[in-house]
């Protein structure tokens, strides 16, 4: 009997271009997305399926708690905006949906991959 299910984790984008000066987490990101590889070829005969959501830079509060004034909150938006190919930032909603079509029953025939959401970010 398999016991079935999903497993999805969340890791960045920036596993894909390394990010000066973030080397680290890049790898961290980089680590998480290739785990689920050998996770999902040992899960496989139980049922469950593993796969990795990549978000991109989203519009949510962490966003600006990680500057210290709103002039230097507002100019990281807007560099991540000009980074962004599709012309802005994520949706805390785009987010949350991408990440429930893995865990849901939509994505039966899906395991291994990596789904990002980046605005076009990591490819061009």
């Amino acid at each position: 009997m398999t016991a079935g299910g999903a497993i999805v984790t969340v890791g960045s984008v920036a596993y894909k271009k390394g990010i000066a000066p973030m080397t680290v987490y890049s790898s961290a990101k980089a680590a998480v997305r290739y785990s689920i590889k050998g996770w999902a070829a040992e899960l496989i005969g139980k049922g469950i399926r593993v796969t990795n959501f990549g978000p991109g830079v989203a519009d949510t509060p962490i966003l600006d708690s990680q500057h210290k004034t709103k002039e230097e909150s507002n100019a990281m938006r807007d560099m991540y905006i000009k980074m962004t190919p599709i012309g802005r930032l994520g949706r805390a909603e785009e987010m949350a949906s991408a990440i429930f079509y893995l865990a849901s029953d939509e994505s039966s025939f899906t395991t291994g991959i990596d789904l990002v959401a980046d605005g076009g970010l990591s490819e061009f």
